[in-house]
């Protein structure tokens, strides 16, 4: 017999299978409820580059981007994930309005030279920063959430009411 869930999450993407886990890892017995499959939302054809930070530095944001920066920089030491870091060019073209004082961590950015500036280009920075190959990203979630005993269960929701009754928490993670 199937334990009846302290929480149900709508939707499977990279938002539903993340709350799924956050839920499940503070001893919540978590159900996923989706149209469909992981694999077959939208987040699969997301593109996702995590960082820099740019949220003004003593702020809840910052501390968020922060920790979120370095909880995938090491997620990339596994291939399972999906996650990798990879060094690119951020640049911005003439005219546009200077980056904020204080965001910019030194021991991450290095100055682009003007003559390796794409045209029309100013100002650059290189930086490397974990980047996520959405559909394996999913997989590894959909994966590890299953492993610690969560269920995903592919049926279409029509209204939030009609699951509301089933869990004492619910939450909306549908696009």
């Amino acid at each position: 017999m199937t334990q009846t869930p302290d929480a149900i999450v709508v939707g499977a993407g990279v938002i539903g299978l993340t709350t799924a886990l956050t839920l499940q890892e503070r001893g919540l017995h978590v159900l996923i409820r989706t149209a469909v499959e992981p694999a077959g939302t939208t987040s699969t054809a997301a593109g996702a580059m995590i960082g820099p930070a740019t949220a003004p530095p003593d702020t809840p944001a910052y501390a968020w981007e922060r920790e979120t920066i370095a909880v995938f920089t090491e997620l990339a030491g596994d291939p399972a994930t999906g996650v990798h870091l990879q060094r690119g060019m951020l640049a911005a073209p003439a005219g546009a309005p200077p980056a904020p004082r204080g965001i910019a961590d030194p021991a991450t950015f290095e100055p682009v030279a003007a003559a390796d500036l794409p045209a029309g280009f100013e100002f650059g920075l290189w930086t490397t920063v974990p980047t996520v190959d959405m559909p394996r990203y999913l997989a590894y979630l959909a994966d590890r959430f299953t492993a610690a005993g969560g269920r995903i269960e592919t049926a279409l929701v029509r209204s939030l009411a009609d699951v509301a009754g089933e869990a004492p928490l619910l939450a909306n993670c549908t696009g």
